[in-house]
């Protein structure tokens, strides 16, 4: 009886849920670290403005999530999502990352609203720089299927690529935070092409050599601040 109760006492501390749309505030839960298989041979997914809504399918389910973005706030950042309709899914786990490889969970929020709901999750974090956030969907059968991710929105450390669809030789990098390099790898992880920008700021006029179609990734590089990854696809 003296073990149930512990166990119970556990798992409600370290999982929250949202009621009536009201923001809650839990703590970092204790270190643990996730690592996707697939994400240690490729670069991973970074959302873009057309990646939600989007479904995402996992074995025997799916959920659907309609919108997902991070706000930087005084001392916490505030992330926001809204569910589309979902099928065997049981909670979600919010995850944080610095250079988008290594994810560290910031809480559990639990899955019992019907679908068409907004959740909010705020999680206390002083951090300078740049953060990513993503979202694993707990499914039925105890796996876990994750949301690409996103970047904090905060003007200080917005970043943009454009245009991501190539068809000339040219694009534009946008950033408010100094890089020492950008670099161009392949789907393979193999760079195909860099560059030094040598901490410049605001937009910085990218050139490509000749490259095969198909679809790269930006690397903007420092040794002061996680990695920037946007996707590009030449034509």
């Amino acid at each position: 009886m003296w073990r149930m109760k512990n166990v119970l006492l556990l798992k409600l501390l370290l999982t929250a849920t949202i009621v009536n749309s009201q923001p809650i505030v839990q703590p970092v839960s204790s270190g643990d670290y996730w690592r996707i298989d697939e994400f240690q041979n490729r670069l991973p997914e970074l959302a873009v403005k057309t990646t939600f809504p989007a479904t995402i399918n996992f074995t025997n389910g799916y959920a659907g999530i309609n919108n997902f973005y991070v706000n930087k706030l005084i001392g916490q950042n505030e992330i926001v999502w809204d569910l589309g309709s979902v099928r065997n899914a049981t909670n979600f786990v919010i995850e944080w990352s610095r250079d988008l490889r290594t994810f560290e969970r910031a809480g559990v929020v639990n899955l019992d609203r019907v679908e068409g709901n907004r959740f909010v999750y705020r999680h206390q974090l002083n951090e300078k720089n740049l953060v990513y956030y993503r979202i694993g969907i707990v499914t039925g059968a105890r796996t876990i299927a994750y949301t690409p991710a996103v970047q904090v929105l905060d003007e200080e450390y917005s970043i943009k690529v454009f245009p991501t669809l190539i068809k000339g030789s040219t694009f534009y990098i946008e950033t408010g935070q100094p890089f020492e390099k950008m670099q161009v790898v392949n789907s393979a992880g193999q760079s195909v092409y860099e560059k030094g920008i040598n901490g410049q700021t605001g937009t910085i006029t990218i050139g490509l050599p000749s490259l095969a179609t198909g679809a790269y990734f930006v690397r903007l590089l420092s040794a002061n601040r996680p990695q920037h990854v946007e996707r590009i696809v030449v034509q």
